[in-house]
Parts: structure tokens; C-alpha cells; sequence
């Protein structure tokens, strides 16, 4: 018979819960509440590009030091919007290269609105152009993007 590898389990808190708290506030409440984990949501007030270029290392150290682990980085991007495509690109790229830094695989990703009932081909095809370009991107760095289907 063969042998069922075990996958460990670890509890991660989505750090969006806590937007009332800083970041570093959010980084302590999680694990004083025992969580092992921690998904990152990477926009103000917690790891926002921002903050993601001037002290990825700080922050992945805090994470750390509180003994966490990071389940992943969540991205509110707005792929459909072909104006600001190139800065949402430009930040995606951000967040993929500094996924190993944290220690995790995983980059969560948004559309953008509109919702897809009201999405135009437009819309369509711009979020297309994103997901084509930040997958060859993820590929080169191992990191899977998961993406949340609804606009």
C-alpha cells in the first residue's frame, strides 16, 4: 500500500481583518492569537507598494521574528482598467519578485470592475494582456498566481 504524504496545516489570518491596526500592530495580534500564518493584503494601511519597495526586508523580519510564516501576498489590483494597466503591471512585478523574500508561493490577484456582467470586451481583453504578461513573470520566480474570479 502506499504511503499518503501529510501535508502540514497551518491557520493564516487574512491581515485585511485587522485594518484598524498598523501593520506592525497586525503583525502582533496575529500571532498573539496563535495564528501560524499570515496573508498579507498589500495595500494601505499594511504592506502597500510603498512600503513594499522602501522596507520589504523590515517587514519580512517582523513576520518572522513573531515566528509567522506568510500563506500569501494579496494583491488588490484593477487589471481592466487600460489606463493604469502599466502601474498595475509595474506593481504586480513588485510583489512576484519579493514572494521569496516572505517565504511563500503565492500571489493573490483581483480583476478590477466592472463586475463581469457589465465587463466590456475592453475589459476583457485588457485583464488577458495582464494575466498573460504576470504569469510568464510568477513562472520565471515560482510563484503560482491565484486569481479571485469575480470583478
Amino acid at each position: 500500500m502506499d504511503q499518503v504524504e501529510e501535508i502540514p496545516v497551518q491557520i493564516a489570518l487574512f491581515s485585511q481583518s485587522l485594518f484598524a491596526l498598523s501593520l506592525e500592530e497586525a503583525i502582533e495580534a496575529t500571532g498573539g492569537a496563535g495564528f501560524d500564518a499570515l496573508e498579507l493584503a498589500c495595500v494601505k494601511p499594511h504592506f502597500d507598494i510603498d512600503t513594499a519597495r522602501a522596507r520589504p526586508q523590515r517587514v519580512a523580519q517582523q513576520i518572522q521574528g513573531r515566528g509567522l510564516t506568510v500563506s500569501a501576498l494579496s494583491l488588490f489590483t484593477h487589471f481592466t482598467d487600460a489606463a493604469r494597466l502599466d502601474e498595475q503591471l509595474e506593481e504586480a512585478e513588485t510583489y512576484i519578485r519579493l514572494a521569496p523574500l516572505f517565504g511563500t508561493e503565492l500571489l493573490k490577484l483581483t480583476p478590477g470592475s466592472p463586475g463581469s456582467a457589465a465587463a466590456t470586451r475592453t475589459h476583457w481583453d485588457t485583464l488577458t494582456r495582464a494575466l498573460q504578461h504576470l504569469a510568464g513573470v510568477a513562472e520565471k520566480v515560482g510563484v503560482r498566481l491565484a486569481f479571485e474570479t469575480h470583478m
